[in-house]
């Protein structure tokens, strides 16, 4: 792809064709927008991209979700190396099934209504605990662990995940989701006012 830049040209987007999937983006609070690379992570800042990559400390694996918190720290799931936590673009933080992450796969991060930071894994859903030191697998009532690529909020801080073919819920505070009904033929969940939007393959 290409982009417009102001004096009329266009600059090329960074490459993000060797690892399969769907392409991260995220909006900082400056309003700059960051993305997947195939080396890492790169953000527009309206005229040109600025890229960072293993050697300024991101782990040499794909970047698989770009999350910013409220308090601007950035949240990077990767593939295969867990989730870290780059605040301000500078020193960062790093979480691996070591730390309690089901898998070292993360797809997806998302704010419960509480606050709580939620990652989706290639086994299941976890929930960090209230010092940020370690990941608990959050209880899915009757489902097996597996595959979540993504996760939804609503405008009530509800969570909801596809696990398998049931669609999931997790309340604000709550420690267990449930699963609210089987549906065989959705992907992915959307966040949308007054609950999900289902996605059908």
């Amino acid at each position: 792809p290409r982009h417009p830049v102001s004096a009329g040209g266009t600059a090329p987007a960074p490459a993000y064709s060797i690892w399969p999937g769907e392409i991260a983006l995220a909006e900082d609070a400056q309003g700059r927008i960051l993305t997947a690379t195939d080396e890492g992570i790169a953000r527009w800042d309206g005229r040109a991209w600025r890229q960072w990559t293993s050697r300024d400390g991101l782990p040499d694996t794909a970047v698989r979700a770009i999350f910013f918190d409220a308090t601007g720290a950035l949240w990077v799931g990767c593939s295969g190396r867990g989730l870290y936590r780059w605040i301000g673009y500078g020193a960062s933080d790093h979480w691996t099934t070591a730390s309690g992450l089901p898998a070292a796969v993360v797809w997806s991060l998302a704010r419960d209504g509480a606050g709580r930071l939620l990652a989706a894994t290639s086994r299941g859903v976890a929930l960090l605990d209230d010092d940020g030191r370690r990941f608990h697998p959050v209880a899915a009532t009757g489902k097996a662990t597996a595959l979540v690529t993504n996760l939804a909020r609503d405008d009530r801080g509800v969570v909801w995940w596809m696990q398998g073919s049931a669609l999931m819920a997790l309340q604000p505070d709550a420690l267990a989701a449930r699963s609210v009904r089987a549906e065989p033929e959705v992907e992915k969940v959307l966040a949308g006012p007054g609950g999900p939007y289902l996605v059908e393959r």
